[in-house]
């Protein structure tokens, strides 16, 4: 791959990331109506709790909001174990570090 499709490549990937990260804080607003949110309150815990801390995710209807909103980019910070019952990484962060 030369440099100037690399370069290409990069900004795509950038610009893709810098909407979604915005696609979410959207999403994380508060509601007009006052009722709360499944991804407002998922990223308002995630502002309380340390980017190193280790969740443990139990979320099976909103399971992708509690993921995208929790953000966690360190590895092995967050464990599911949906409806099957044993521990792992969600399977959109798994080969991922």
């Amino acid at each position: 791959m030369d440099a100037a499709t690399r370069d290409a490549r990069i900004q795509v990937l950038y610009d893709e990331h810098k909407a979604r990260m915005a696609r979410l804080e959207q999403q994380a607003k508060p509601r007009d109506d006052g009722l709360l949110s499944c991804a407002h309150v998922m990223n308002v815990l995630r502002g309380a709790i340390p980017q190193n801390s280790v969740v443990i995710l139990e979320a099976v209807t909103q399971t992708v909001t509690v993921v995208d909103q929790m953000k966690c980019s360190l590895p092995k910070t967050i464990f599911n174990s949906g409806a099957g019952g044993r521990m792992r990484p969600p399977s959109n962060f798994i080969g991922k570090s």
